[in-house]
């Protein structure tokens, strides 16, 4: 797993607002896409955000909102933290795939892209001196703030919290 910025962000948030095929989306489909995204804003949080959003006040998220939020509140006004993992089986990486789509995203960070082509493997035979020619599949993700490995060290959570823990693992 190696950390990277995605610089081209922007041109994935309108693939994914292309996707509802319409020039706006409603409240109730927005509220959709922030918990596919795993925020858990409470209603009155999200009532806020959407108002501070929906700037020209229709009750409706339009493209350049929708770019604007995903640029605010997922990359923290930035470029986008990244992660991505490396895979040197087809096989192993189809799996890692097709799984994501039955994972509950308000307890795992969903993958963003899944990279499997000779061009990605041409790009990452060299990647900040580490040799990943062995590696030609790649699935980015989001950059967690953490993982459970962390968690446990410097969280040191107790019995009852780590079988919580636990417990969101197998829900996901």
């Amino acid at each position: 797993v190696v950390n990277a910025e995605d610089f081209n962000a922007s041109e994935d948030y309108k693939l994914a607002f292309a996707r509802f095929n319409t020039p706006a989306i409603s409240k109730a489909e927005f509220s959709a896409v922030v918990t596919s995204f795993g925020i858990n804003w409470t209603p009155d949080e999200f009532e806020r955000q959407f108002e501070r959003i929906d700037e020209d006040r229709t009750e409706m998220i339009n493209e350049a909102e929708f770019i604007e939020f995903c640029k605010s509140v997922l990359d923290n006004g930035g470029n986008r933290k990244v992660v991505i993992k490396f895979m040197k089986e087809k096989d192993q990486f189809e799996r890692e795939k097709k799984s994501q789509t039955s994972l509950d995203a308000r307890y795992v960070i969903l993958a963003s892209d899944f990279l499997s082509s000779p061009e990605f493997a041409t790009a990452v035979k060299h990647v900040e001196g580490h040799t990943l020619s062995d590696y030609p599949h790649g699935i980015v993700m989001p950059a967690g703030d953490r993982n459970l490995l962390s968690i446990f060290q410097s969280e040191r959570p107790t019995t009852a919290e780590i079988g919580v823990l636990m417990k969101q693992v197998i829900d996901a």
